[in-house]
């Protein structure tokens, strides 16, 4: 019972000191995206050791993976929004019911995302001519594509503690079962001699220990506000429709940015060479690492959000979204520093091959630009997930990859180097996309103070 005190504390916290919970409700998932990411680099540096075509191969992995984790993380951040929003309008009755339709949704997804992977792998790898990676990539994901309903009931508990404002639990939980990942790694691929299925092992293992955590903390000690089980629920078919409605813009932006990504990485396969698309790959690792707390504070703002909108305080919204903004941009710029003088230092755990290294540093400048243009379309777009518009990422992104393509046509046409109007198209769609996006939740947050003022004119 005290601990659901604290609970009750953390959500009326959450509206009474909005921008303050943005950035302690960052700390804990920062602490988890960094731990994640960490895991990333130290796992690319176990498989580098199995050599180029496995790193490479993982590279196409970690896009496909993606594409699968979006289902059921599109669906957690559905239930996050929807449940912060109940909470903000004090009703903790359909914030509950909430839960339990999205464990249902999640728990349909676990059977289905199995079998679209027996039934997509090789046709991907057919599609995008990576017939010789595709015994890789089928050793690397076979195993937690297959016990894939660990991850996505992980994810899913954690955004439902995050919308309570408990992301500290939330992220000692898949801490810890990071921790644990780290250490099997170099066991599971050197020790047991598994190689690149030892990785994949690793992660399904990882994913089971912190789902074991979660369901102690959610079923056994039971000290949590939102509880998915069959007491709180009640059949309501329009709340599977807002669930889903707000989840597929997110799952198909998703699908969207893995596939931008296999596009840039085929792009550069094809147009440019291995080694540029190996410092891609490099690159794309380090900048994650470092951008984790951007991706934590835009996950903040996405919760504080929904909890002011539930309550209809958009003035405060609009205050508070403009200082978390500031505040990011100004810590981006010190990372972006950071990034800029560490990358060649952490290159070196990745290859030895002076031509590598030095095809990673032709594209460092393009790395840092898409770096510091990031903050502020994350934040925006995460804005609307909170306000249950989820409909404006998708245009968000819709809206990068059409101006890529119009760049890359291009640029491609005026220089010669077919990898320098890769880069420079990824730029100018960013800083376009940047552009419209701040537009629009400002005009979309001034509609709804307007509607708030009319309304309190009429009463």
């Amino acid at each position: 019972m005290p601990k659901i005190l604290t609970v009750m504390n953390h959500i009326r916290d959450i509206q009474e000191n909005p921008l303050k919970s943005v950035f302690l409700l960052s700390i804990p998932i920062i602490a988890i995206l960094f731990l994640q990411t960490l895991y990333s680099v130290i796992d690319s540096f176990w498989i580098a050791g199995l050599g180029q075509s496995a790193i490479i191969a993982v590279g196409y992995v970690l896009s496909l993976w993606y594409i699968l984790q979006k289902l059921g993380e599109g669906i957690g951040r559905s239930c996050n929004v929807l449940i912060s929003t109940s909470f903000g309008a004090n009703d903790y009755e359909k914030a509950n019911n909430i839960a339990c339709h999205g464990l249902i949704i999640i728990l349909i997804l676990a059977v289905l995302i199995p079998v679209m992977f027996i039934l997509l792998i090789k046709p991907i790898c057919i599609l995008g001519h990576l017939e010789q990676y595709s015994d890789l990539i089928s050793d690397y994901f076979l195993i937690p594509s297959i016990f894939i309903v660990f991850v996505l009931l992980t994810n899913y508990f954690a955004a439902i503690l995050g919308s309570e404002g408990d992301t500290k639990r939330a992220s000692l939980i898949v801490i810890f079962a990071n921790l644990i990942n780290i250490i099997l790694d170099p066991i599971l691929i050197y020790e047991f001699n598994f190689g690149i299925f030892g990785a994949g092992l690793a992660t399904t293992a990882s994913c089971m220990i912190s789902f074991a955590l979660f369901y102690y903390l959610y079923y056994v000690r039971g000290d949590v506000v939102v509880r998915a089980d069959k007491n709180h629920f009640s059949y309501d078919i329009k709340i599977f429709k807002q669930i889903i409605k707000l989840a597929v813009p997110l799952i198909i932006n998703g699908f969207i940015i893995s596939i931008f990504g296999l596009l840039i990485n085929y792009s550069l396969h094809i147009f440019s060479n291995p080694l540029i698309s190996f410092g891609y790959v490099v690159l794309l690792r380090i900048q994650t690492l470092l951008f984790t707390p951007i991706q934590g504070v835009s996950q903040g703002v996405c919760i504080v959000t929904a909890h002011l909108t539930g309550a209809k305080r958009f003035n405060t919204l609009a205050y508070t979204l403009k200082k978390s903004l500031i505040i990011i941009m100004i810590f981006s710029a010190a990372f972006a520093v950071i990034y800029l003088f560490s990358y060649h230092h952490i290159v070196y755990y990745f290859t030895d091959n002076a031509d590598a290294r030095n095809a990673i540093g032709s594209i460092i400048v393009f790395s840092i630009l898409n770096f510091l243009l990031q903050p502020a379309i994350r934040i925006s777009n995460y804005a609307f997930i909170g306000l249950g518009k989820s409909i404006y990422t998708l245009f968000s992104l819709f809206l990068n990859v059409s101006l890529f393509v119009v760049f890359m046509l291009i640029a491609t046409l005026i220089f010669n180097s077919q990898e320098f109007g890769i880069f420079i198209s990824v730029i100018l769609a960013d800083v376009v996309q940047l552009a419209i996006m701040l537009l629009l939740v400002q005009r979309s947050i001034g509609r709804c103070i307007e509607k708030e003022n009319k309304s309190l004119t009429v009463c």
